[in-house]
């Protein structure tokens, strides 16, 4: 079976890469909200939460992918760790958070 390209890199690599993504992100648009440019800021919010709601709405395990977790900010189940890593191809959430 083929990888997908994330999977070929290292998981922790990728999660320091989108974690540092999401920082420069958060920076940007609370530099655009104190410059009184809400649409820059709620635009890029809401692009996450429609993709957020796209791939709940498509994948009813999505809560055990870890890459759902990154995006959404929330926490992994202690009880019931994330056993996948992120969805493939178009719906890749490591993809979208790189395109922001």
């Amino acid at each position: 079976m083929e990888k997908f390209k994330h999977e070929q890199q290292d998981p922790n690599q990728i999660l320091l890469e989108l974690a540092q993504k999401i920082e420069k992100i958060h920076e940007t648009t609370f530099a655009r909200y104190s410059e009184e440019d809400n649409d820059g800021f709620f635009d890029m919010y809401k692009r996450v939460t429609d993709k957020a709601t796209e791939i709940k709405n498509k994948y009813p395990d999505y809560i055990n992918y870890r890459m759902w977790h990154v995006l959404v900010g929330s926490t992994v189940d202690e009880k019931n760790p994330s056993t996948k890593f992120d969805f493939p191809d178009k719906d890749s959430l490591a993809d979208f958070i790189r395109s922001l």
